[in-house]
Order: structure tokens, then C-alpha cells, then sequence
């Protein structure tokens, strides 16, 4: 879908995203909720929150793939729960918090979800998600409640805003962004 002023994301792809982000929502509190809840002494049982937290994962991702019509939207789920737990795991320990790594699984199974047009590449959804997660790190330890609070907003967002920088500068006439000429 374009306008006169260039590319405009599409109705369907709007629609993914903000139902993931609903969803992602959701599971993120429950994940985190668990993790606080787990570090209290006499706090609640971090269980069901975790239980609703993991069980939506497969979900969110779901909801992205098939709503915005990715071609190999089943293919598309598992490769992201995997990636989630490969780069949540391990970013988590490494920020030793858990806000950043939730943000940088949730991220990592955002790009390979989210259908892609030819311009839009892993690479460039891949950066964005990176320094989309540095950008949640260091606002976590500057204003944690701000960190905490965005960062669930922020995964497809960051995939979306790649997708649209690569389709800006693929338009004719923006040859100083590296666009290609018609």
C-alpha cells in the first residue's frame, strides 16, 4: 500500500501487530510477574503467572505470522519460540535482569514472524531488535519504571520501523537514503 508521500504499512500487517503486541503484553506481564513474585519471601506462587506468561509465547507469535499472512506461518511459530528462548535465556543472565532478555526473545521471534516483502531483510530487522534491546537496557537501569512499563511495546515496533526505513529507501527519488532509482 503506498501514498503520495511514500510506502504506508498495510491494513493487514497493522493488524498483526497490534494484535501481537496485545498478546505480548500479556504473556510479558505474566513472565515478569513471575520472576518478581519468585524473589519475594512470602510473596505469591510465581506458577500460574509464568504457566499463562509461556502459554501465550506460542500464541503471540502465532497471531503475528497468520494475520499477517506469512507464507510459512507454522514454520514461522516455531522457528520464533525457538529463537525467543535462545536469545532470552542468555541475554537475560548476561543484563542480569529479565526485562532486556524478554524484550530481546520476543524481538528475535518478531523477525522471523512478521511477513517480509523482498526489501525488507533479517539484517535490518535484526539491528533494529538490537538496539532495540540496548536501548531497553539502558533505560531499565536509567528510569526503571519507564523500562519496565515501555518495553513490551517495543519488539514489533522495532520490526515494523525497519520494514518501513527499508521500504522508504527503496521508493524513487530518495537516492541520498540509498534508494534504488525506477
Amino acid at each position: 500500500m503506498e501514498s503520495d508521500n511514500g510506502p504506508v504499512i498495510g491494513r493487514r500487517k497493522l493488524i498483526a501487530l497490534i494484535a501481537g503486541t496485545v498478546l505480548l503484553v500479556i504473556s510479558y506481564a505474566g513472565i515478569l510477574g513471575a520472576f518478581v513474585a519468585s524473589g519475594l519471601d512470602d510473596g505469591p506462587n510465581p506458577g500460574p503467572p509464568l504457566a499463562l506468561g509461556m502459554a501465550l509465547l506460542p500464541i503471540v507469535f502465532a497471531a503475528v505470522a497468520y494475520l499477517s499472512l506469512h507464507p510459512r506461518a507454522g514454520t514461522a511459530v516455531l522457528k520464533a519460540v525457538g529463537l525467543f528462548f535462545l536469545f532470552a535465556v542468555p541475554i537475560s543472565a548476561l543484563a542480569q535482569d529479565a526485562v532486556t532478555g524478554l524484550v530481546a526473545g520476543f524481538g528475535a521471534g518478531a523477525v522471523v514472524t512478521v511477513d517480509r516483502l523482498p526489501m525488507h531483510t533479517w539484517k535490518s530487522r535484526a539491528i533494529a531488535v538490537g538496539a532495540t534491546v540496548f536501548y531497553v537496557f539502558i533505560l531499565v537501569r536509567i528510569i526503571p519504571p519507564l523500562g519496565v512499563a515501555s518495553a513490551p511495546l517495543l519488539p514489533f515496533t522495532a520490526v515494523a520501523m525497519a520494514d518501513y526505513i527499508a521500504e522508504q529507501r527503496t521508493q524513487p527519488g530518495n537516492e541520498s537514503a540509498g534508494g534504488q532509482v525506477a
